[in-house]
């Protein structure tokens, strides 16, 4: 986890995106359960944009950045609370987002969106 925290670290700091972010904070354990399961080929949601901002879909945007892999992106409306941030000034935190229930929850739904059994979901988390 600590190489893969030193390659997000440089990621964000190092590289000048065309999508800027609404939010300040990122988890890393949501960044690399994504970044893992894009490795393997699953595909996710589109994040929604607007603006050249990213309304939803920060840690999916990171993590298809770092698994080299194309996101789509859905013309979304911005919230008007939304603030304009840089990646430099991104807080990766190291803790968790999601509950154990709602990691059950998208992996179940991961798997049957990619035609994957949990076991499959579980291993690729694992190797």
């Amino acid at each position: 986890m600590n190489d893969f925290i030193r390659i997000l670290e440089t990621c964000i700091l190092k590289n000048d995106f065309e999508l800027k972010p609404t939010q300040d904070k990122l988890s890393i354990p949501l960044i690399f359960r994504i970044y893992k399961k894009m490795s393997a080929k699953f595909e996710f949601d589109a994040i929604k944009t607007c603006d050249g901002l990213i309304v939803d879909g920060h840690h999916r945007f990171i993590a298809s950045v770092l698994a080299d892999v194309k996101i789509e992106q859905f013309p979304s409306t911005r919230n008007s609370n939304q603030i304009t941030f840089e990646w430099k000034d991104i807080i990766l935190k190291a803790n968790e987002y999601d509950s154990t229930s709602e990691i059950k929850y998208h992996n179940f739904n991961d798997a049957k969106r990619n035609g994957k059994t949990i076991d499959e979901v579980e291993k690729i988390l694992i190797d």
